[in-house]
């Protein structure tokens, strides 16, 4: 009796895909928003718009996967592109700060405290960087 009230009810799939299509917008737009270049933001925010409108009725769920993935990549596109201008906006101060740094120490965002790396070292007497002779398993 329930059921024909409601009329034909929707899979928890489709409202889980929509909720991750909502989010993923939200994520894109907000990382736009963070962007400090005016016209850069602008257009970034007016293709997000047209794009997610254009799909709007998308139904096909290998689609919206594909448009998911794609929009995942998209975000992390516009989050470095917007750290990319931000921080060649930044004050000399900070950059001068940074090439104090001797060359062969390894500056990583997940490092929290950078330290010489053996990726850069020379040896002469293995050019292609390899530790010790042969495999352990032959011994």
């Amino acid at each position: 009796m329930v059921a024909r009230r409601l009329g034909e009810t929707l899979p928890l799939q489709v409202f889980i895909r929509r909720a991750q299509v909502v989010k993923s917008y939200r994520d894109i737009m907000r990382a736009a928003r963070k962007c400090e270049d005016q016209s850069l933001r602008n257009d970034i925010l007016s293709e997000i718009r047209s794009e997610y409108a254009r799909n709007k009725y998308v139904s096909d769920v290998g689609m919206i996967k594909q448009h998911l993935q794609v929009a995942s990549k998209e975000l992390k596109k516009v989050r470095d592109l917007c750290d990319s201008i931000r921080l060649s906006n930044a004050p000399a101060a900070q950059s001068s700060a940074a090439e104090s740094y001797p060359t062969n120490v390894r500056i990583d965002k997940h490092m929290r405290h950078p330290g010489p790396s053996w990726i850069d070292t020379k040896d002469e007497e293995d050019p292609r960087g390899r530790v010790g002779e042969g495999w352990p398993w032959d011994r």
